[in-house]
């Protein structure tokens, strides 16, 4: 028999309630019922994934997430879940939800190649947004004194051509 079949738990509880001790048929018609509850929700888990999954190609990234979110409530245990959610933040241009997601799918599935290499490519895309970023701060120092000072002038122009103006000057 198998343990995890909730239909073998089941009618081996029928039977020996049945037929013997009763108290052991209670506790295998027990097996069978929270068997049956965790099949119910890996089931409901899967079919979010796959739901999830084709809002996805869709390009409905808000119903994926959903799908997705409620999949790994569901089933915290799910890799897959947590990969489909890592690609969808990748999607939303969100790398930090997206490279924690996969971060995750990989401690629960740690031979899943596209959780690495999604988790690879959100690194890369943080890497190169930070490079870009301290180069913008590096070559922004000159630039930006050169267009305050333009800017200081040209308020002092302005000023004193609204100034003449006020006063009857041209």
């Amino acid at each position: 028999m198998n343990p995890k079949s909730v239909k073998a738990n089941y009618e081996l509880g029928l039977a020996q309630a049945r037929t013997g001790p009763k108290d052991q048929g209670a506790v295998e018609g027990q097996k069978g019922g929270q068997l049956s509850v965790a099949d119910d929700r890996n089931q409901k888990a899967n079919l979010d994934i796959s739901e999830g999954g084709a809002a996805l190609d869709q390009g409905d990234l808000d119903r994926a997430a959903v799908k997705f979110q409620h999949a790994t409530k569901l089933q915290p245990e799910s890799g897959d879940a947590q990969r489909f959610l890592g690609m969808d933040f990748e999607k939303q241009h969100d790398p930090d939800g997206a490279s924690a997601a996969y971060r995750r799918a990989l401690d629960l599935n740690p031979g899943k190649d596209s959780a690495k290499q999604g988790l690879d490519s959100v690194e890369n895309t943080l890497l190169k947004s930070a490079r870009l970023g301290a180069a913008k701060r590096a070559t922004a120092g000159p630039n930006d004194l050169t267009k305050i000072t333009e800017f200081e002038g040209y308020i002092r122009e302005t000023k004193g051509i609204l100034s003449n103006r006020k006063f009857g000057k041209s």
